[in-house]
């Protein structure tokens, strides 16, 4: 008996990596393999780990002298289970040793009071798995006064009904949107070594030498990130100030949550997403605050499931309908853009700022098919303008980082240039990726 529940307790670790938003072997592997094995000294130890843990499993089990006859083959593949669990968990640890989750302003640098007046800044907010159609499309479910921000952000700002994102897969989205060009795909190798394939054969550094903050004016190069999931702090190691939790091995974590009864496992569990949810909320407010920064980047992780932090801070009960749980991040993704609006038009009395808010790919479980479009929102505000400027026409949102460049270097100024600025843009491939094969 005990040898079945550890089984089935694996098994359902297994298939938290697996299904829990459309992960895949992919990350199992990555978890068990992942660098610094390459070292001798570390592949003897995580080896060493490995035969003493699986021992050590393997002892317990047979211990109880149960199961009997060809059942005991589930007996060695719980103790080889758990043993490669371990290795995982060794592995994560010390990727994230040292790892600098909230890096302080430093105390000089900064521009001074003088040199703030009117200053060019912009802010750019990635919601992650923002979906146009959901949002601003056809599809909306939403009552009018829910999504008001981003309605009235379509409204006078510069809104693109056709925006298509990198990739429907954070790992490559993210950082096609901050090096300005496409990836189709990217591996995690250290904190010094993140690989990404270009669309032919060709491979790429993700690093910060060759990305968008890298080309921020001489004048003021200061730039702050809040993100998740990608490792931005040890990336961007030049921000101002740097808050996130990097990379995203808690979906065999979320598995267990979601396979049993909410009400009980919060008593004993805690959702790694509920936290991120809870902590970007209350930390918006103080980037936004960040008036020497030339470039704000937010990742934020709504409206990606779950839905946990956002209807408790709703009041309601959590839905086991993925559809009403995309629904209500996607009410408190409005909730914090207001904030966001609210707060910038009083940065703007001495700043001209930019705010563009996008997605980095749409909802996946709304795909039929695994090549479908799922369009992102693309909405960029000159913050006090009300000439709303409207682009039909397609557009890829990879090029962000290049009309940033052009807007912080004086080169583009109404928000008229913003959208013609695009006129002419190629509109690239999108990396299509199966809801149930994705890294992220």
């Amino acid at each position: 008996m005990i040898c079945a529940g550890l089984a089935a307790l694996l098994l359902i670790g297994l298939r938290g990596i697996i299904f829990i938003g459309g992960g895949s072997f992919n990350q199992i592997i990555d978890a068990i393999s992942m660098t610094p094995w390459s070292r001798n000294a570390d592949w003897l130890i995580k080896s060493t780990v490995i035969c003493l843990s699986w021992l050590g499993f393997y002892v317990a089990l047979r211990a109880s002298g149960w199961p009997t006859g060809v059942a005991r083959v589930a007996r060695f593949a719980a103790a080889l289970g758990f043993s490669l669990f371990c290795i995982a968990v060794l592995n994560i640890a010390d990727l994230q040793k040292g790892i600098p989750i909230t890096r302080p302003a430093p105390a000089s640098g900064q521009l001074t009071s003088s040199a703030l007046e009117r200053h060019r800044r912009v802010v750019w907010i990635i919601f992650d798995e923002l979906d146009y159609r959901l949002v601003l499309g056809d599809q909306v479910r939403q009552p009018l006064a829910q999504l008001k921000h981003f309605r009235a952000l379509a409204q006078f700002g510069v809104s693109a009904d056709q925006a298509q994102s990198p990739s429907d897969a954070t790992a490559t989205s993210i950082p096609s949107l901050l090096l300005g060009r496409p990836t189709a795909g990217a591996r995690y190798l250290g904190s010094a070594n993140y690989q990404l394939r270009g669309l032919g054969h060709d491979t790429t550094a993700f690093t910060e030498s060759n990305s968008v903050f890298a080309h921020l004016p001489a004048s003021n190069s200061s730039f702050s990130i809040l993100g998740f999931y990608q490792p931005y702090c040890q990336i961007f190691t030049s921000a101002a100030r740097c808050d996130a939790h990097p990379m995203a091995f808690y979906e065999w974590y979320q598995g267990l949550i979601d396979w049993a009864p909410w009400p009980l496992l919060r008593l004993t569990m805690h959702d790694p997403m509920y936290a991120i949810s809870a902590e970007q909320h209350r930390l918006v407010p103080t980037f936004i605050g960040r008036r020497d920064d030339a470039l704000t980047f937010l990742h934020l992780n709504v409206p990606h499931l779950s839905s946990h932090y956002a209807a408790d801070h709703f009041h309601q009960a959590v839905s086991s309908d993925m559809q009403v749980q995309y629904d209500v991040n996607l009410r408190l993704a409005d909730e914090m853009l207001g904030e966001i609006i609210a707060q910038l038009r009083n940065v703007s009395r001495e700043q001209d700022v930019l705010l563009i808010v996008s997605g980095d790919h749409g909802f996946r479980l709304m795909k039929q098919r695994p090549d479908e479009n799922r369009p992102v929102p693309w909405l960029a505000w000159r913050v006090g303008a009300v000439d709303g400027q409207r682009i039909a026409a397609p557009i890829s949102t990879v090029h962000t980082a290049a009309l940033i460049d052009q807007f912080l270097n004086n080169k583009i100024d109404t928000q008229s240039d913003l959208a013609h600025w695009w006129a002419g843009r190629l509109v690239l491939p999108r990396l299509a990726v199966s809801p149930k094969n994705h890294d992220d």
